[in-house]
């Protein structure tokens, strides 16, 4: 800047970036006015081919990049294909809606979709996933991009799999002139997009007001754009979509092989060249035009078709009206005339193996709803073997349901299904016309289903990998899972899970067959809860049609216990878990007594991160308060983390420079709650991080805790007390906190408001009080863990052994002379 034409060229690069004229490419001619006078040029060793200011061209792609195969080297275990195409700025396909049209004819998973060929069309298959979107959007051009997540076959046939993708582009192209009456597409898509477009803006949930005031910011640099259509601009579609192919015609032109950057990322390939900004190893070069000339040519497989009409389309939206309440739970109960007062479910049905809950529309008037289950088992998790096998169970029934259910998303439903703690959750949601069918469609799939011996393998494989790359996440999070895990029981190590995954003789078909019947003969409780736009006898047709369609044994509640969270010296004595921190019960000592004093006694967790190239740690002390706290103490916590809060973030981050990553909050455990102070640092050992948090810990109470004004602190109670108040704005946000009451079993549907009232009535001197009874150094209710990760470094400087490194999996081997690059490829 201080360069005497610097303002000039900062001025340049803000009219780039803000869409100041389109001719020649504004952030083009900002980024060569800024390279000239401020960049040095790349350092020694770096290549400049990835700089799309180095390209003949202009725009987000250089003229290397373009018809190029670019590789990458994974640090984690995973694999990805990706297609990127510059296109038009996002401004010239507003009213066509081309890139959205194209996105979600290629995203598509129903059977004759490119996603169903290269997931399930394929033996084996080739994908796990494809999605198609505009991945960057700039003012003088954007990047649209086909993603496919790709399994060891796909990443060895990436050259067949890339023909297949730009097969399906083909037959968008012949679609285009066979329908050129139509906007170029079946009347039907278009149709649907239209009339889902317009439910969205009807009936779409309250939305943020800082949110759609950022938005229509935005849209008011649309050029001839009326102000009345600021709201409504992202739900229309133009009139001439459906008449004139041109748009989309045009769009798909841009989408050619030649045109494209392919990006694979390989591990072992070789990759001489070092990306400029995050230093990634690559590899860069042109694709043969031979075989840019042969994937443009690709025939459409002869498998893949456009999707069918949707029957998940809604057509009805009446809305039901709340029946009378008339009291009491497991009846009706009369509304508060409080304001403030939340809603609570009616518990209509209670029975052996069976709880049945409902909540109407109240006032979101929304034909909208959502049901959830949850179908209690003992044997669906609490040790390695169920949680793996249930997982597995789960993915494999969603699997087989995706191609069934694929089009109900696209019409505003969603499903989903998981292993839950306490058993197996089902969920459904969307407009209320559709959702209790949905929801009966997951228990007939779940009741019928049998495993596949194909897919078994493939979402093994998947599992494993997923596992593995925990072992690829930062310090911190490593720290915080190892507390969790230590103050939880029953839980699973992902070392454990993995173990078992990785045995093919354990984890075997025959073990999946085996378990699934465990699960449907020894007994289910089946917890339903319908909420939104229903009656109660839609309520408890849904809960009769589970249990029908289940035909499981009844069990009691109890005989399917959640996990609980163990107070830390409990936690201290159990038995550690293959591949967890260790873990001892410290009385005291070192640099963190000199601090902490007699409240140094802890529990202490140890860990070494297994990537030899982390050079950050992580330390988390947590200073557990305790389990089913009551309204007032949870209050206490709550309001003092809300001051301890910023003072943290200052003296930790700001003044003392520990790291990037600070923060101090409420941590919860299961159902019990604590004080968190969190560091990460590449600067400071775990050990000197812990004894700087007691060092905080006492300045904090001596001096900026005790000498807070009275007026502070009510600003800061009148905020936190405002916020726990606060209604829910739409049914969905409504239905999280209820679902999980039921689920816990604590029904205490008024909860936030109860803490909200005890808030406003706590002084300096309460909260002093709490604090020298649960956090000050020789408190005498203070329950101390410190989690540590460390990385290399840190490690052999206090003497830690070093993990012995996991070997990654090794590179897939050429396939001949001609081969451009293969390997295993993951995600960026």
């Amino acid at each position: 800047f201080g360069a005497p034409d610097g303002p000039a060229a900062m001025g340049a690069s803000s009219a780039g970036v803000r869409g100041v004229g389109r001719s020649p490419a504004p952030t083009a001619v900002a980024r060569a006015g800024i390279d000239a006078r401020l960049d040095p040029g790349p350092p020694a060793g770096i290549d400049a081919r990835l700089d799309p200011g180095t390209g003949s061209g202009a725009g987000p792609l250089s003229s290397a990049q373009v018809g190029g195969l670019l590789r990458m080297t994974p640090v984690r275990e995973s694999r990805l294909l990706r297609l990127l195409w510059q296109a038009e700025p996002d401004i010239e396909y507003v009213a066509s809606r081309a890139p959205m049209l194209v996105s979600h004819l290629l995203s598509g998973e129903t059977e004759g979709s490119l996603s169903w060929l290269l997931t399930k069309g394929s033996i084996p298959a080739l994908a796990t996933s494809v999605t198609a979107s505009t991945a960057y959007s700039m003012s003088d051009a954007s990047v649209f991009a086909v993603s496919i997540s790709l399994t060891p076959e796909g990443a060895e046939r990436y050259e067949e799999v890339a023909s297949l993708v730009h097969g399906a582009l083909n037959l968008l192209r012949d679609t285009i002139e066979s329908h050129a009456h139509s906007g170029g597409l079946p009347p039907h898509l278009l149709k649907e997009r239209v009339t889902m477009s317009k439910l969205g803006f009807e009936y779409g949930d309250e939305a943020d007001p800082l949110g759609i005031v950022k938005a229509m910011a935005s849209r008011m640099h649309t050029p001839g754009l009326p102000p009345s259509d600021l709201l409504s601009r992202p739900y229309a579609w133009g009139s001439s979509a459906a008449s004139d192919p041109s748009p989309l015609r045009s769009f798909l032109s841009l989408l050619t092989p030649h045109r494209a950057l392919t990006l694979l990322v390989a591990p072992g390939v070789e990759a001489p060249f070092t990306e400029r900004w995050y230093g990634t190893a690559y590899n860069l070069n042109p694709i043969p035009p031979a075989t840019l000339d042969a994937w443009a040519a690709a025939a459409p497989h002869p498998l893949l078709r456009l999707p069918p009409p949707n029957p998940y389309v809604p057509d009805t939206f009446e809305l039901i009206a709340p029946e009378p309440r008339t009291g009491g739970e497991g009846q009706h109960e009369v509304a508060s005339p409080s304001p403030l007062r939340r809603r609570s479910p009616t518990l209509l049905q209670e029975r052996p193996g069976l709880r049945c809950w409902h909540l109407g529309i109240g006032s979101f008037a929304r034909p909208k709803a959502s049901a959830l289950v949850l179908v209690r088992s003992p044997h669906a998790s609490g040790s390695s073997k169920s949680v793996v096998l249930s997982t597995l169970l789960m993915e494999l029934v969603e699997d087989q349901l995706a191609t069934a259910l694929a089009a109900a998303p696209d019409a505003g439903a969603g499903w989903a299904m998981g292993v839950h703690a306490g058993g197996l959750v089902f969920q459904a949601s969307g407009y209320s016309q559709r959702v209790p069918d949905l929801s009966l469609a997951l228990a007939q799939a779940f009741a019928a289903f049998e495993p596949d011996g194909d897919r078994f393998t493939l979402h093994r494989q998947l599992l494993v990998k997923g596992l593995r790359n925990r072992r690829e996440e930062r310090p911190l999070w490593q720290a915080q899972y190892e507390l969790s895990h230590a103050l939880t029981q029953p839980v699973t190590h992902y070392e454990e899970a993995l173990a078992f995954a990785e045995d093919e003789a354990a984890c075997s078909m025959q073990a999946l067959q085996q378990h699934l019947q465990l699960l449907r003969s020894s007994g289910a409780f089946i917890e339903t809860f319908l909420h939104g736009n229903s009656s109660p006898g839609a309520a408890v047709a849904l809960a009769d049609g589970w249990t029908s369609a289940l035909d499981s044994p009844a069990i009691a509640v109890a005989d399917a216990p959640l996990p609980r969270a163990v107070a830390p010296r409990i936690a201290a004595t159990l038995p550690r878990a293959m591949g967890a921190a260790e873990r001892c019960w410290d009385t005291g000592g070192g640099r963190a007594a000199d601090a902490g004093g007699a409240g140094a006694e802890a529990l202490r967790m140890r860990c070494v991160i297994s990537n030899s190239d982390e050079t950050n740690s992580g330390c988390e002390v947590h200073l557990h308060v305790g389990a089913d706290l009551d309204a007032r103490t949870e209050a206490m916590l709550r309001l003092t983390s809300a001051v301890a809060a910023k003072d943290a973030f200052h003296v930790l981050r700001t003044v003392r420079q520990l790291g990037y990553v600070v923060s101090c909050g409420v941590r919860s455990v299961g159902d019990a709650r604590g004080l968190s102070v969190l560091v990460q640092s590449a600067v400071a050992s775990p050990t000197s991080l812990e004894y700087q948090m007691e060092e905080w810990l006492s300045d904090f109470r001596a001096n900026t805790f005790s000498a807070l004004p009275p007026a502070s602190l009510a600003d800061t109670a009148a905020s936190l007390a405002t916020n726990l108040e606060e209604p829910p704005r739409s049914l969905g946000q409504e239905a999280g906190p209820v679902w999980a009451e039921i689920v816990e079993g604590t029904h205490r549907w008024q909860r936030d408001l109860e803490v909200a009232a005890q808030v406003r009535s706590l002084t300096k001197e309460d909260l002093l009080a709490f604090w020298d009874d649960h956090f000050a150094a020789g408190a005498p209710r203070r329950q101390k863990v410190v989690s540590s990760c460390f990385s290399h470094a840190d490690a052999r400087a206090e003497g830690l052994p070093i993990p012995e490194l996991k070997p990654r999996p090794p590179p897939l081997p050429p396939r001949g002379a001609q081969e451009i690059g293969v390997g295993e490829v993951t995600d960026t």
